[in-house]
């Protein structure tokens, strides 16, 4: 019976937070909740304990406890032991100042810990810091951990070795770490922006080192002005979703203070009214009051986060010490630390194509799985042979880009596996491929899953949002001018600019949340194609489109400034050469879109499997071998010959196919062996020898075939 247990409910503000906020709990969130609030209920005693305990924590609480919302009495115990009593906090101003200091402490010998709110911070920590660095030793002590850092890491357990190091660690680290070095040190804190992370949040952050002898602190880009008037405002804004649901775009339905609210209150028919009348209950006024929270916490980010330090002891100083000059952070600096990491990871993905080792393998495996739709399980049996098929349709493709000296095009593939933000462009161009109707089939079976799943949602709804704004932009505009999602290419001279037009309400709101780039509402085309080329951008890459500045004449014959839209095609051509066609339904995607980029035909090449014409398209480098052809292959006769390694110490044998007919084509194919692969290469070396040999097994019969075939036509013809 529940009534002999004893709920202990550690870290309950973070309890609350994630019962509120996560999109984990849709569909279920109020069955949680009463789950919770019976435990709670049946209990013999309930404790709960955090550092921070706000009130829309205790009314979660007593709402939980009784049905009549009054106060229930609560026994505190107070913790009056500061562990950093007395610790100082810095408020350094410049983020270049920082990282002098971290540099000049780590050289001197001594453990600093770095936490950065967003990964692109601590990424560029590390990588300039390591360039700064001579010293092999000092450098293999500089640990990085983000959102990369594979979960085989037992974080826990290098925190050993950490007495010596330059730990710079994202959110990744946020809470389950204690780090007690033998002496205090220093830890700095860099924060950009409110969005990342709340203040309790970034508080748990820096405190993971339980002995901090300074705490250097860099904050900058946080909201300064508040979102709401007042909690009324919010909640009339709430109201106003509510009562118009009905009438609500599919996009907008799907947004996530919307999909709570929906879910916590109470919903019942109204016969007068033929719809449905929603009302509040103790869920959604709580949901309500943490909303609340949660905006004044993140439009005061800087107040909270350094009252929350000074709760737990920390003593403020609002400038910095006083000490050696250094120099602001050149721009210039800053460009070159980043185009080194850019270099690095470019060596890196070379490696990886061919098939050597290197430590981001596991990466771009993950990545080269989700661009070819692979699930990706590492203990899968399978995965090794199924990553070697799509690394070697990749392989393909960049060959192809390299002779067709398409310069973009393969630098948008390198990107894609190197830059988050190419990748995610990446994966949008296939949702703007796909037809109005199939997006909002995904939105619909987005509500009924979990949240790996739901991945795609919130651009789903921006790309119908887009739809919805060229269809108000396309009304009365010719057919062959008329703007496409993944075609936006538009002359000054070819729409009148000024024309007024108008576009829906829920469209207008919906682009208000998603976008910030145009504040005001357009009442013309100029205006309206401003926020259609802006959303553009946002969705597939700010590279997908641009445009140039050129200008027409007024009725007073003065020059206007305009500008003509172009889209970038190699975006699109490049999603379609990378993605694996042969498990998508092409009645899902515009019908354009299929006859423009040949998606039939590029289906039965998935499908069939990559040809031996693929294969003639590698160059002599080491790179995979694409998979043997499922579908028989004519081939023109072939004269096979070998020829002895280069390097007598590496067991190398080159084989050469060439045409007897002249051709530029000669490929060589390195079998190579290296005994210090890894097991898994080893395996992927197998696979890929047996698959030769098949290669060559048919192309030997083929070759006789061919003979023997010649024989008989010249038998034939001399009859």
């Amino acid at each position: 019976m529940a009534q002999e247990y004893l709920l202990f409910l550690d870290e309950f503000h973070s309890i609350v937070q994630y019962l509120y906020s996560s999109d984990t709990l849709n569909q279920k969130r109020r069955e949680v909740f009463k789950d919770i609030q019976w435990l709670i209920r049946s209990a013999k005693k309930v404790i709960v304990s955090d550092n921070t305990v706000s009130n829309h924590d205790f009314h979660f609480l007593e709402s939980a406890m009784n049905e009549t919302g009054k106060h229930t009495e609560l026994n505190f115990h107070v913790n009056t032991y500061n562990t950093f009593q007395g610790t100082p906090v810095v408020r350094v101003s410049d983020r270049e100042k920082m990282f002098q200091m971290i540099k000049k402490r780590f050289h001197n010998g001594k453990a600093v810990t770095v936490a950065c709110n967003t990964k692109a911070d601590a990424v560029y920590i590390r990588q300039r810091l390591w360039d700064e660095t001579p010293d092999e030793t000092m450098r293999n002590n500089i640990l990085l951990y983000t959102s990369d850092t594979s979960n085989s890491v037992n974080i826990a357990q290098e925190v050993e070795r950490w007495h010596l190091c330059c730990v710079i660690h994202s959110p990744k680290i946020s809470t389950g770490i204690d780090y007690h070095p033998t002496e205090p040190i220093d830890t700095f804190y860099f924060g950009r922006g409110e969005a990342t992370v709340c203040p309790a949040t970034a508080i748990q952050m820096v405190t993971r080192t339980r002995k901090i002898k300074t705490l250097y602190i860099c904050t900058d880009r946080m909201r300064t002005k508040p979102r709401f008037e007042s909690e009324a405002a919010m909640n009339a804004e709430l109201d106003m979703m509510q009562k118009n649901a009905h009438a609500m775009a599919w996009n907008q339905q799907t947004m996530h203070d919307f999909l709570v609210l929906k879910e916590l209150v109470d919903k019942t028919w109204s016969p007068a009214q033929l719809e449905d009348v929603y009302s509040d209950n103790k869920f959604s006024i709580g949901y309500r009051r943490f909303l609340w929270y949660d905006t004044i916490m993140r439009d005061s980010w800087d107040a909270n986060f350094i009252q929350g330090l000074q709760k737990r002891g920390f003593i403020i100083v609002n400038e910095e010490m006083v000490g050696d000059e250094i120099l602001l952070q050149d721009p210039a600096e800053r460009t070159a630390v980043m185009v080194k990491c850019q270099e690095e990871m470019i060596k890196e993905f070379g490696l990886w194509t061919a098939n050597k080792d290197t430590k981001f393998a596991s990466t771009f495996d993950t990545k080269l799985a989700n661009i070819r739709d692979i699930p990706y399980a590492p203990l899968n049996q399978g995965l090794a042979e199924t990553l070697l098929s799509a690394k070697s349709a990749l392989n393909v493709v960049i060959q192809t880009f390299t002779e067709t000296e398409d310069k973009w095009a393969g630098r948008r593939v390198q990107n894609i596996f190197l830059r988050k933000c190419a990748e995610d462009s990446n994966k949008n161009v296939l949702l703007g491929m796909y037809t109005a109707v199939k997006l909002q089939k995904m939105i619909l079976h987005s509500q009924t899953v979990e949240f790996d799943e739901r991945k795609y949602l919130p651009v789903c709804n921006m790309v119908l949002l887009l739809h919805e704004l060229m269809v108000a932009f396309n009304t009365g505009l010719p057919e062959a001018v008329h703007l496409k999602v993944l075609n936006i290419t538009l002359s000054q001279c070819d729409y009148d600019e000024d024309e007024e037009i108008a576009i829906d309400n829920n469209a207008w709101t919906l682009y208000q949340r998603y976008s910030k780039m145009v504040r005001t509402r357009p009442t013309t085309r100029r205006a309206l194609m401003g926020v259609i080329f802006s959303l553009s951008q946002k969705i597939f890459g700010k590279y997908f489109t641009y445009k140039n500045e050129t200008c027409r004449r007024s009725m007073d014959k003065t020059k206007i400034k305009c500008y003509n839209y172009k889209s970038n095609d190699t975006i699109v051509r490049v999603h379609v050469k990378l993605a694996d066609w042969s498990k998508r339904n092409l009645d899902d995607f515009d019908r354009d879109i299929v006859a423009k980029y040949k998606l039939a035909e590029c289906q039965k090449r998935d499908r069939e499997g990559p040809t031996l014409n693929d294969f003639f398209a590698i160059s002599n480098d080491e790179r995979f071998i694409p998979d043997p052809p499922l579908a028989p292959v004519i081939l023109k006769p072939m004269v096979l010959s070998y020829v002895a390694p280069q390097n007598p110490k590496k067991r190398t044998k080159r084989l050469h196919l060439v045409d007897t007919v002249p051709s530029k084509h000669q490929v060589h194919v390195p079998l190579s062996c290296d005994a210090q692969n890894t097991t898994s290469q080893q395996e992927l070396r197998r696979v890929q020898l047996k698959r030769q040999k098949e290669w060559h097994s048919d192309l030997n019969s083929e070759k006789h075939d061919d003979k023997q075939e010649q024989k008989r036509q010249r038998r034939d013809g001399g009859s």
